[in-house]
């Protein structure tokens, strides 16, 4: 007697495969642009580069490593440009580093063995749409001056966009971002030399403002300057889940 081969249980659809989209917006940056695309050389699947009006060699630069490369007229509003580079991009998750943020070779490996775990279960899948993590700031010499916490990783959904003209934030359920200090982002745009070098030119990034403005400066009316860390960690609404370094995920 033949035996009858058991149905298999439908499974659903089959989940699609991890994809990092790297963008950022530039303008006037020749001297970060390699070193902010070769970081994520090895784990992103394109690199998307949108550039708001550089007269230096950025662009050249930028398609010589193989990035695509866009152009945005700049009407003054960051929300616009990196909304708009979000908006080219094809993969489920996006990282947006500005180009004097980068992440370490192994860091930026184990920032994708995070994306893995999170975009294999589904439960977690359904739950994080954002990965805050330690920020760097360095100074003249290349050392730590400083430590704060950003988001810079996020799923590639509709409803995450930024919002703000000068100090862009995208907003979210605190429930649904997870912080993970085993990773850093290393940010030298804010060194004295740095400073020094982009003074008076318009590529400035305090004669921009936002991303690019000074700690504390005044948003413009009506806009809002939320953002997770100031809600505080102690609160509910504040809490976040937490990968340390020193011990497990409580994924």
């Amino acid at each position: 007697m033949a035996k009858t081969k058991k149905k298999k249980k439908n499974a659903g659809p089959p989940l699609p495969n991890l994809r990092l989209s790297q963008c950022m917006i530039v303008k006037n940056e020749e001297k970060n642009i390699e070193k902010a695309l070769k970081w994520a050389k090895g784990i992103a699947f394109e690199q998307i580069v949108v550039d708001t009006g550089s007269t230096d060699r950025t662009v050249e630069i930028a398609k010589k490593m193989g990035a695509k490369v866009y152009h945005f007229e700049w009407i003054n509003d960051f929300s616009a440009a990196k909304n708009y580079a979000i908006g080219l991009a094809s993969g489920n998750w996006i990282a947006f580093l500005d180009a004097d943020e980068s992440f370490s070779k192994e860091d930026a490996k184990m920032l994708m063995t995070h994306l893995k775990r999170i975009h294999s279960d589904p439960l977690m899948r359904e739950k994080y749409q954002m990965i805050m993590c330690p920020m760097v700031q360095l100074d003249d010499e290349g050392k730590a001056a400083g430590v704060d916490e950003h988001i810079r990783v996020f799923r590639n959904l509709p409803v995450l966009r930024y919002k703000g003209r000068i100090h862009e934030r995208i907003y979210l359920h605190d429930e649904n971002v997870v912080r993970v200090d085993n990773i850093s982002i290393m940010h030298t745009g804010y060194s004295f030399i740095v400073q020094r070098n982009r003074q008076g030119g318009p590529e400035h990034r305090h004669a921009q403002g936002g991303a690019y403005g000074q700690a504390g400066q005044p948003e413009p009316e009506g806009e809002s300057r939320g953002s997770f860390k100031g809600q505080g960690e102690g609160s509910p609404a504040g809490r976040k889940e937490h990968i340390s370094r020193r011990g497990k995920s409580p994924l």
